[in-house]
Formats: C-alpha cells, sequence, structure tokens
C-alpha cells in the first residue's frame, strides 16, 4: 500500500548537490539515489553502492562497486557517476552546501567502470561524507553548467528503491516502488508508494494523524510525545544519530573574549 508522511514544508531540489534540508537529503540519501556507503544500527559503515572499499593508509581509498545498480531510465550506475559527483561537489560554481565534507580531498581516478580511487590528505573519519551524499547521473547532468538549476532536480532521475511519480508545489511528493532494485539491497520495497505531504503546523499534522489521513507525522514537540505513546495504534520512533547542534560563541568579541567569560 502507500504511506503518508506529513512534513513541515515542500522538498527542495531533489540533488544531491544543491539540497541542504534534512528531509529533502533523507529522501535523497535512503528513498530515490544510494550513497556509496551507509550506517548500520550500531552508526558503523557498511557498503551500499559500494561493494567493499579499501583505506590506503591515511591517504586514499578505493571504491569497488556494485554492478547491479541502474539509473531508473535503465542505464548502469558506475564509477563514471561517482567521480562526476565528486568533482561537481568539489567545483566552486555548484555551491554544494556540504563543500566541508570534501574539503581535505584532493583528486579521482577512475580505475574501471566500477572501481574508483580518491587520494586525500590525513584527516578524521575521512569516509563520512559518502554516506551523506547521494551519487548523481553523470549522463544526465553533465551537459548542465554547475550553476544552473536543472529540471532535473524537480523530477529526478534517481537509482534507488523508490522511484519520481509527480510532485504539486507546496503540497505533496509522490514516490513509487523501484521493482528492479537489487535483491541484496533489499529489493523492491515492502510498500508501493510513498507521499510527502507539506502540512506546516504542528497541531494540523497532530489532527491529521489521529484521523488517519496521514501514517507518519514529522513535527512532534517533546512534552507531546508520551500521550501519544499512550494513544492506541499510534507509536513513537526514537532513534540515535551522529548530528548534533551546536552554538558556536564568537570568541574575539567582548566579553566573549574573556576565557573566564565562556567557563
Amino acid at each position: 500500500g502507500t504511506v503518508v508522511i506529513a512534513g513541515p514544508h515542500d522538498l527542495q531540489e531533489l540533488n544531491s548537490l544543491v539540497a541542504s534540508d534534512v528531509y529533502t537529503n533523507e529522501f535523497l540519501r535512503y528513498a530515490l539515489f544510494t550513497t556509496l556507503i551507509q550506517y548500520d544500527e550500531n552508526l558503523e559503515y557498511t557498503p551500499y553502492l559500494a561493494r567493499s572499499w579499501e583505506l590506503l593508509g591515511d591517504t586514499g581509498v578505493v571504491f569497488h562497486l556494485r554492478d547491479d545498480v541502474y539509473w531508473h531510465d535503465g542505464r548502469r550506475t558506475t564509477a563514471y557517476d561517482v567521480a562526476f559527483t565528486y568533482e561537481r561537489a568539489k567545483d566552486p560554481l555548484t555551491a554544494f552546501p556540504n563543500a566541508e565534507y570534501f574539503e581535505h580531498w584532493r583528486d579521482v581516478v577512475v580505475v574501471d567502470s566500477f572501481t574508483v580511487r580518491f587520494r586525500f590528505e590525513p584527516h578524521a573519519d575521512p569516509l563520512m561524507g559518502w554516506t551523506e551524499v547521494a551519487i548523481m547521473p553523470r549522463h544526465l547532468l553533465e551537459s548542465v553548467p554547475p550553476a544552473r538549476q536543472a529540471e532535473f532536480n524537480r523530477r529526478p532521475i534517481g537509482n534507488g528503491p523508490f522511484r519520481f511519480v509527480s510532485a504539486r508545489s507546496n503540497d505533496r511528493w509522490v514516490f513509487e516502488a523501484n521493482p528492479a532494485f537489487p535483491e541484496e539491497l533489499g529489493g523492491r520495497p515492502y510498500l508501493d508508494r510513498v507521499v510527502w505531504r507539506v502540512i506546516k503546523e504542528n497541531a494540523s499534522q497532530l489532527a491529521e494523524l489521529r484521523a488517519g489521513s496521514v501514517d507518519v507525522i514529522t513535527m512532534v514537540r517533546a512534552e507531546q510525545l508520551e500521550e501519544l505513546e499512550r494513544t492506541p495504534g499510534i507509536r513513537t520512533i526514537l532513534q540515535p544519530t551522529r548530528r548534533y547542534a551546536v552554538i558556536a560563541w564568537n570568541g574575539k568579541r567582548p566579553p566573549l573574549n574573556d576565557a573566564r567569560v565562556r567557563r
């Protein structure tokens, strides 16, 4: 059947080189496209589009890709798509919103159609960016200049477990199961369709959830969790994450330039 998710705003451009919104990026990474690697239940790296990889000490990595992942238009996903995604992310004209992922990365070499080698400077947790950046199709975006918004971003062609169906601005996005998704990666999704509905207010999301017109809501306040958990037919979900929030004080401005004040 169909699962309906209530979100607080419209999805952004469905292109991992452009999007900065957290919900849009979750659709990019887990529904429409594939990342090289993902996190397992213990937040450790696990293969996904990359079947395996080898770190070259602390200065590089070689990824070996699966050969059974296809773009939704029938073209095979290859190392050339990975290299294209990286090169566009590094291009200043792209204005990639997460450029810090590859700040210390220096170059890429396509060894063959399913092997790609990167070189980087030693730095902490170098693979982290590849859990966040979905690979983009070179054959559809190579002809689009980096600084230009592509029609692709609103009608994306991915390679993940779900395919784009339709979108109505500030109303809903509809995605359907990809029957050709590799069995080793989960195969055809259990769901037939996923619908993202734009419902901006917390109270409206709660009302629609209780009425059964949506299945998942995203705007839940902390003080509402216990009440919802007691409601028959509703389950709250908490899960670990590697995300964090930070307030960065400007240590050059008085009185914050005084360590005693900061402490």
